[in-house]
């Protein structure tokens, strides 16, 4: 149980670096957007 608690499985580190360049992305629109607006 400690063991699965400390280690990410790949699944899990896959999810987030998705949903953190899904964010930097939007955020990366929206600036264009603004720039060009």
């Amino acid at each position: 149980m400690k063991k699965q608690q400390l280690k990410y499985s790949f699944k899990d580190v896959l999810t987030i670096a998705i949903s953190w360049l899904f964010a930097l992305a939007v955020l990366y629109i929206i600036y264009i957007k603004i720039k060009t607006f």
